[in-house]
């Protein structure tokens, strides 16, 4: 059974940012929901997860969230799978991270 992409979309909003990009490979359904997810929630996501929001800057307010929030993700991950922990931590202090730092510590 296959749900409409904003019902799907409104169960990302209470999941967790890890979870959601797990969530999104799902299906290509899913796919379309996650990038569906409306920015004014992204950005409560965004400030709930990776601890800030992206930058007040020209470049910054044109960014989708989504793609700052995959962007943030994927480079801390990079850290994290190639146990360069240092490298990890340095990042997210630089970036005002903190809840990746948190995760550092799990």
């Amino acid at each position: 059974m296959d749900l409409p992409p904003e019902v799907v979309g409104h169960i990302f909003q209470f999941l967790p940012l890890p979870d959601v990009f797990r969530a999104r490979r799902v299906s290509s359904q899913w796919s379309i929901a996650f990038r569906c997810i409306p920015n004014s929630s992204w950005k409560r996501i965004l400030a709930d997860y990776p601890g800030g929001q992206p930058p007040n800057t020209k470049k910054g307010r044109k960014t989708p969230p989504f793609f700052f929030a995959m962007k943030t993700m994927n480079e801390f991950r990079k850290f994290v799978d190639g146990k360069r922990y240092e490298e990890a931590l340095f990042y997210a202090t630089r970036n005002g991270h903190h809840a990746l730092i948190n995760q550092l510590f799990k």
